[in-house]
């Protein structure tokens, strides 16, 4: 007689999400140095909005050849729904992809998520498994500080765009299992990761 053995694997999805300079890449960073697997929705919508899929829909929406999107947005800024339809969904599904790979290698991920409260994305990730939220939290002038500091270019116009679309912090505390407040030291903020990574491994 054949005896079958099955060993049940919890797959654990953890979303770092926050507002604009609220620390999210410093965290992530730090978590992916200690050897766990990282995610950077950035970098993703980053190679979309250089892909030549999304710079030809872009020059054909606008009739233009060469394109500043920080500047098209700055003069238009009813041009972001229109960019955001375009690079949402390639990014979801390449996220998707990332992830299923990650996990065929390991059972927890790290996926740094911006807008994560914001598009409503939890019953994306419902189907992996389980999901722990955290939020990093500075405060708003905090945030408006590093945001400038970060890029030189970044006008106030667009700045208020970009937090406009935002949850406050009190809204992400409420949908957050997890907060690390990153307004204090570098060090502090590694105790807060170290002190929520003792949940893994």
């Amino acid at each position: 007689m054949s005896l079958y053995f099955y060993v049940l694997v919890i797959v654990t999805i953890i979303v770092i999400t926050g507002g604009i300079s609220s620390g999210k890449s410093f965290v992530l960073n730090y978590i992916g140095k200690l050897g766990y697997a990282v995610l950077y929705t950035d970098l993703i919508a980053k190679e979309v909005m250089q892909s030549d899929y999304f710079l030809t829909a872009l020059q054909q929406h606008l009739n233009l050849d060469n394109i500043d999107i920080k500047k098209e947005i700055a003069i238009n800024p009813s041009l972001l729904p229109f960019i955001e339809s375009i690079v949402h969904p390639e990014v979801a599904r390449i996220r998707h992809e990332r992830i299923n790979n990650l996990l065929s290698k390991t059972s927890e991920v790290f996926i740094e998520i911006p807008l994560f409260f914001e598009k409503n994305l939890k019953n994306n990730f419902m189907q992996y498994g389980e999901l722990i939220v955290v939020s990093t939290i500075c405060g708003l002038n905090r945030q408006i500080i590093r945001a400038k500091k970060r890029d030189k270019n970044l006008t106030d116009i667009m700045l208020q765009i970009v937090l406009s679309k935002q949850f406050n912090d009190k809204q992400r505390v409420a949908g957050s299992k997890i907060i690390i407040y990153t307004c204090k030291s570098k060090y502090s903020v590694k105790k807060a990761v170290q002190k929520l990574l003792k949940h893994f491994r």
